[in-house]
């Protein structure tokens, strides 16, 4: 893994939860909180930059109380993940993958499916969590191999900050789901990961980055992604700011 080189003067104008996710070492980190232009600045490697469009910068509070955040307008605003790059990192087979989102009003009972962050190499090797279309109700769904983990969380109404973060490893055969650092699913027998992450199916505010299809509405921050699985006891930490 190559990781940009941050000077101490830059470390301390890091917030104190960005230095925390920081601290846990993912291979890749959005904050989301840029304040103008289409770049979602990656803070361990520039080659993972990513791209806005269509979202709303500077927009509101984030979950850390420091920094504003994106708004998603839920039709068709997206953060493009750079895939070719993304892919030498990532393990399919071995991982953790972390959001903070926020819904707008509504959006519980709208009988949409909206992502709030996706990765896929196609139809048979996807992960996502997302708001599908039953009511009140937050999905985590892990597919390799064409075998499918789902893992839902139901009679949700929360309209103030979720952190949400999902964890796989083939070799425990294991997936575990955590809302706000408590563990909230899991899911065994897993298939097998197969083909790198594909160009328009890995995204942030949605599954696809071309004609996106599952739209968020509402607010996002903090992305990040590990070829480690964390700890319970790690996410616990990282789900406080």
């Amino acid at each position: 893994m190559v990781t940009a080189v941050r000077s101490l003067s830059h470390k301390r104008r890091l917030s104190t939860y960005t230095e925390k996710v920081l601290s846990y070492e993912p291979f890749t980190y959005w904050p989301l909180k840029e304040v103008a232009g289409t770049t979602a600045r990656c803070l361990v490697n520039p080659a993972y930059n990513a791209a806005y469009s269509g979202v709303t910068l500077d927009n509101t509070i984030g979950p850390d109380g420091e920094n504003n955040v994106p708004l998603f307008d839920g039709v068709n605003d997206v953060i493009a993940l750079p895939v070719a790059a993304l892919d030498v990192p990532f393990d399919g087979s071995l991982g953790t993958m972390m959001i903070w989102a926020r819904v707008n009003v509504g959006v519980w009972t709208d009988s949409t499916q909206r992502c709030a962050f996706g990765l896929g190499s196609g139809g048979a090797n996807e992960i996502q969590l997302a708001r599908p279309t039953t009511a009140n109700q937050f999905r985590a769904d892990y597919e390799a191999g064409s075998v499918i983990e789902s893992m839902a969380v139901s009679s949700l109404s929360d309209t103030d900050w979720m952190h949400w973060c999902l964890t796989w490893s083939a070799a425990a055969d294991a997936v575990f789901l955590y809302k706000d650092g408590v563990q909230v699913g899991t899911s065994t027998t897993l298939g097998v990961w197969a083909l790198a992450l594909s160009t328009g199916r890995s995204a942030i505010g949605d599954f696809r980055s071309t004609a996106p299809a599952r739209p968020w509405s509402g607010w996002l921050a903090h992305a990040a992604i590990w070829n480690t699985v964390l700890t319970p006891t790690q996410v616990l930490d990282l789900s406080s700011v």
